[in-house]
């Protein structure tokens, strides 16, 4: 007699439900991590070579919440996440999770120093680094090669050094670097 096994071969779902708020604020928080604005100001932060650190990724999201001074509020996340294309909802759910406590507004320490912030920032941290690699690329129209990123901006320090600019003596002949 031959036996029928009942266990599925399909994983079992999550019975707990999904928070929409939750989803919402990622959404937000990944739009804008992701946005031209961001992926644009890391692109010039960083190198081919050494991608955008957490730390300045952090840095560059303040950035585009901080547009008055030293402290963030709900109608800053709002304008960025709408200039992004999100929703005032997804705002309102990124703001939630920015500032648990409701305050009228956040500093960069709690920011920086914020759980889901740098839950998003280093799920999204591929995706940023792969985005700021292509346009690195584009705007150098790079190969990614040494002598690519050498007639990207090498060459200015070397005319510079040649006709003795920035203090440097005149006496070398860079011309011999490539004999």
């Amino acid at each position: 007699m031959t036996s029928i096994s009942n266990i599925s071969s399909t994983p079992p779902t999550s019975s707990a439900p999904v928070d929409p708020q939750l989803t919402k604020a990622n959404k937000a928080l990944t739009m804008i991590l992701t946005s031209t604005d961001v992926v644009q100001a890391l692109s010039t932060q960083s190198s081919t070579y050494v991608p955008p650190s957490t730390n300045q990724v952090l840095s560059t999201l303040w950035a585009v919440f901080d547009i008055k001074g030293n402290t963030v509020t709900k109608d800053d996340v709002q304008k960025a996440v709408i200039a992004e294309g999100g929703q005032p909802s997804d705002a309102t759910a990124l703001w939630a999770h920015l500032d648990p406590n409701n305050t009228p507004s956040i500093n960069a320490k709690d920011f920086v120093n914020n759980t889901f912030v740098l839950q998003g920032v280093q799920s999204n941290l591929s995706a940023i680094n792969a985005s700021v690699l292509k346009v690195q690329q584009i705007s150098t129209g790079s190969s990614n090669s040494v002598l690519d990123q050498f007639a990207g901006t090498g060459s200015d320090i070397l005319y510079s050094a040649s006709t003795g600019q920035n203090n440097f003596s005149n006496s070398f002949n860079y011309l011999n670097l490539f004999v």
